[in-house]
């Protein structure tokens, strides 16, 4: 319950700050790429707030160099700082049970370079009158471990089973 509620209160946050902050005001925190993090090995490529048409803007934390990343204001940062720690904490403890090994390489490769891991905040707008029945996004795989989402007002979310697509969402009610 208290990460949900973590989850919730980050939510709410990003999503005012994404939804209020004008354009240009949001530029001001693209990150400046690069390489980072306390060995400065951590590609910091597309760190920050970054957008893609009117379909979907973002913000791209690399967690082994957190605070290289520039945050629009310290409760964001906070925030975020403790979504990742819940997150990978989760992750972790997933990882030592389905694939011991790998999670003690993963160790070792974090202590000798730092966490590559990386969390996205995503926002879809879809406030386009033609597009409020249909999703903002085409057919991708997310590369990532773990993907937390709301449900949609415009279902959409799809698994990827035996090369079939496969509904699990209905539309929120």
């Amino acid at each position: 319950p208290e990460v949900m509620q973590l989850l919730q209160l980050a939510e709410a946050e990003w999503q005012q700050w994404l939804v209020q902050t004008p354009l240009e005001e949001k530029k001001r925190f693209a990150g400046s790429g690069g390489r980072g993090g306390p060995t400065g090995q951590l590609m910091l490529h597309c760190n920050g707030f970054l957008r893609q048409s009117d379909l979907r803007e973002w913000f791209h934390v690399v967690s082994g160099a957190f605070e290289d990343h520039p945050f629009p204001t310290d409760c964001l940062r906070d925030l975020t700082r403790q979504v990742r720690d819940a997150l990978k904490t989760i992750c972790c403890l997933v990882m030592e049970m389905v694939a011991p090994a790998q999670e003690r390489q993963r160790l070792a490769l974090e202590e000798e370079h730092a966490d590559p891991s990386v969390m996205d905040i995503f926002w879809y707008p879809n406030d386009r009158p033609a597009k409020q029945t249909q999703g903002n996004m085409s057919d991708h795989t997310d590369p990532g471990f773990l993907t937390i989402t709301n449900p949609s007002s415009v279902p959409g979310l799809q698994l990827q089973v035996g090369g079939q697509w496969v509904d699990v969402e209905d539309p929120a009610v």
